[in-house]
């Protein structure tokens, strides 16, 4: 398993029933980070996915879920600045990054990603052009924000070349 592009090996996430979210959360759980995570309602069919996937999530959010040597603190878009496991990883000078900065700084690197935006079909393009490019053998990495049934998490992140 080859390690992370980051320094950052033991990270908490907040709001991590959301698809996106948890998946990315599982992903690198998978890869061998420390990773912890909390939502305050356990969204279905994320919370299977994430148990199955060894992914125990804190059924509520509380500053004591925020571990000690947690070195990053990752947010959901809905996760306000109020919220209490921001205050405490700011009162504990831990950095905190929405989901999408994350990945841009830590897991994109250097390689040209396609990125699909705007109001409507986003989830539908983006699994679409991650199965062809699967299909024809390029094995990319990619981050889907809904369950694909063509791929076991709608994020995989092994450090694809890139296009």
């Amino acid at each position: 398993m080859a390690a992370p592009r980051t320094a950052v090996r033991q990270i908490h996430f907040t709001g991590a029933c959301g698809r996106a979210v948890g998946s990315l959360a599982l992903a690198l759980k998978r890869r061998g980070w420390r990773v912890t995570a909390s939502d305050k309602i356990q969204y279905a069919p994320m919370d299977r996915v994430l148990a199955e996937g060894g992914l125990a999530i804190a059924p509520k959010f509380a500053a004591r879920n925020v571990p000690p040597g947690t070195e990053l603190v990752v947010v959901g878009g809905a996760i306000g600045r109020r919220n209490v496991e921001r205050a405490a990883a700011r009162r504990r000078a831990i950095p905190v990054l929405h989901m999408a900065r994350f990945v841009g700084e830590h897991l994109a690197g250097r390689h040209r990603r396609l990125v699909v935006a705007g109001t409507k079909g986003k989830t539908t393009t983006t699994a679409m052009l991650a199965w062809i490019l699967e299909h024809n053998g390029r094995r990319p990495d990619y981050l889907v924000g809904g369950l694909c049934p063509h791929f076991p998490l709608p994020v995989r992140y092994e450090g694809a070349p890139g296009m």
